[in-house]
């Protein structure tokens, strides 16, 4: 083998090893936190479930594209301007919250089903805990028909995986009922 042949082969070796590293941080991000495991009732429109870190929360709505821009151009002038160019048919919104110190935040959206919320939380041991609802996000004035609650998940499970999250609504008559199985990875 010669020198050039050697360098050839290290080059691909790395660009291999480089889209693979890629490719591992792609499948991170796109891969969602929360993953709908069950729908008891196939008549409740079961939106999205998502959770954020940090003191400043902020959830996309519509197209997460536009929304993100009309987020950037309500609060840098110098953003402005773009995202007024944006039509005002695309349905995208942003939600943002704040908490008083580093949380972690469940959002569950459902399309206009219960009137309020709460979730318990069971880790593969059977350990069983109550999530009371921090923030409630009921019908958006630009995106109309969405019931978004927030709940705070507690310190103690870290970022640790595999627990089920079951979703309980209160409904118009009082019944509660179980509206969605979760679970967190």
């Amino acid at each position: 083998m010669t020198i050039n042949s050697l360098r050839k082969i290290a080059v691909w070796v790395f660009a291999c090893a480089f889209c693979v590293v890629i490719v591992g941080i792609l499948i991170s991000f796109l891969c969602p936190d929360v993953m709908l495991l069950n729908l008891p009732d196939k008549s409740v429109q079961f939106k999205f479930a998502v959770i954020t870190h940090g003191t400043n929360h902020v959830i996309f709505l519509g197209n997460p594209a536009v929304a993100r821009l009309r987020w950037l151009g309500f609060f840098q002038p110098r953003l402005r301007p773009l995202s007024q160019l944006l039509p005002k048919s695309i349905k995208a919104d942003w939600i943002e919250t704040d908490t008083a110190a580093n949380k972690r935040l469940l959002w569950v959206a459902f399309g206009d089903q219960p009137l309020y919320m709460h979730c318990s939380i069971t880790n593969s041991f059977g350990h069983h805990l109550e999530l009371r609802s921090g923030r409630s996000f009921a019908s958006s004035s630009r995106l109309t028909g969405l019931n978004i609650q927030a709940f705070e998940l507690p310190v103690a499970l870290g970022k640790r995986k595999g627990y089920t999250v079951r979703v309980y609504g209160l409904g118009t008559f009082e019944q509660e009922n179980e509206l969605a199985t979760l679970q967190l990875r």
